[in-house]
């Protein structure tokens, strides 16, 4: 099954160029979309070429066209599936920054016991790749631990990279912290952290995943960075809750 890596992609892809998530996949459909996407634009165009709108037209057919493609590459890719649903009740995402600072939270409440929970986030290889990114996560030693090595191996944009990390904390049956840095230097690429905490709730528990990072990107507004941040935190919290 392809990874949520290649999802968020195909999704990404799809959105820019329709068909194009379904080339990725290596889907039969990516050409039949590029077709229709030029059929859609060139019908629009022709519709309103007397009212002087032509391209408001031709932007609002290739939106449509846009979104209709990348939903329909998702159905390309399978979700995985790591054992019965959790029950995933509810959902919070929020996203703040300080100059350069940001944090990222996602919050899930489910039916699920605490322990149930860990049991799930503590399979460090699989969890890990319910990312917008993560396309396959290593832990190089055999058993988690505190300072432990992670490789992380990302997809994204068309492109494989690799990051690294470590564990910072461990703590069985509550929860962990990881980092997730660029192999170029821990001042480059968005150095950032994972922390994910286990609440027990009346009903069950919640994950709590907060993401502290710096944004090194000095071209890019924080401001901006944050609209992309914020929209990989919300693609992360539904693939949670569509898996989980």
């Amino acid at each position: 099954t392809p990874s949520w890596a290649y999802r968020g992609n195909a999704v990404l892809l799809s959105r820019a160029a329709p068909g194009a998530g379904h080339l990725l996949a290596r889907g039969p459909w990516g050409f039949a979309w590029f077709l229709a996407t030029g059929l859609a634009i060139a019908a629009a165009h022709k519709l309103v070429a007397s009212l002087g709108a032509e391209a408001v037209a031709v932007f609002f057919a290739y939106a449509a066209c846009a979104v209709l493609s990348a939903r329909s590459s998702l159905r390309l890719y399978l979700p995985q599936s790591m054992g019965p649903r959790l029950g995933v009740v509810s959902e919070r995402v929020t996203c703040k920054h300080e100059r350069r600072r940001v944090e990222l939270t996602i919050r899930l409440e489910t039916s699920a016991s605490p322990a149930v929970l860990w049991e799930r986030i503590s399979d460090l290889p699989n969890f890990l790749t319910l990312d917008p990114f993560h396309e396959r996560v290593t832990l190089v030693e055999r058993e988690p631990r505190i300072g432990a090595t992670l490789v992380l191996e990302h997809f994204a944009f068309g492109r494989r990279f690799t990051r690294f990390g470590r564990l910072l904390a461990w703590r069985p049956g509550q929860g962990y912290t990881f980092s997730d840095l660029s192999a170029t230097g821990p001042r480059h690429g968005f150095p950032h952290a994972f922390l994910l905490d286990i609440e027990p709730t009346e009903a069950g528990a919640a994950l709590r995943i907060r993401v502290r990072g710096r944004w090194t990107m000095p071209l890019v507004p924080t401001s901006l960075g944050m609209l992309w941040l914020t929209w990989v935190c919300r693609e992360h919290a539904r693939i949670l809750r569509s898996t989980l």
